[in-house]
């Protein structure tokens, strides 16, 4: 199994990969929390930070991570914050991935449309099944449940049967 997970796309794993040399230049190694997880560079960011991270690793010329495959919302089994938002993105051009995760504090993080215009739909789809707010998304609104839905499907406390 671990053959074929190298034969994929290259990961970045190694310290002296551009992609942490650059970060870590541009925000301190000390302030960015980041680690190895089966072969991937997995960071931790503050809501504060995610844009001008984003941006960073969007636009350097040596990174160009321009492709947002995904974001999704996940309700941590216990602890705080309850919510955390996880990105993933690709550099084509240097066939690498890296995953992003924000904590949602408050049930809040910064809206990355802007950034990356495929975020819209993955924004409103953590909003209606989690509840978690994308400050400045352009339209936030359900995307799945009906406008006047109580609730948000996949959270832990949502009863099981429904409700009514």
């Amino acid at each position: 199994m671990s053959d074929e997970l190298d034969q994929g796309l290259p990961f970045a794993t190694d310290l002296e990969h551009p992609a942490l040399q650059i970060i870590a230049e541009r925000f301190g190694e000390e302030r960015l929390d980041h680690e190895h997880f089966r072969g991937e560079v997995v960071w931790t960011i503050e809501p504060g930070e995610l844009l001008e991270f984003m941006t960073l690793i969007r636009d350097h010329e040596r990174l160009r991570f321009i492709f947002l495959s995904d974001l999704v919302g996940l309700e941590a089994m216990a602890g705080e914050p309850r919510f955390w938002v996880l990105y993933n993105v690709h550099s084509i051009e240097l066939r690498l991935r890296m995953r992003i995760r924000v904590p949602a504090h408050g049930d809040k993080v910064p809206s990355i449309c802007s950034l990356y215009p495929g975020a819209d739909w993955h924004e409103r789809e953590a909003f209606d099944m989690y509840g978690i707010e994308f400050e400045g998304h352009p339209r936030l609104r359900r995307i799945y449940m009906p406008d006047d839905f109580d609730g948000h499907p996949l959270r832990k406390d949502f009863p099981l049967r429904g409700k009514g």
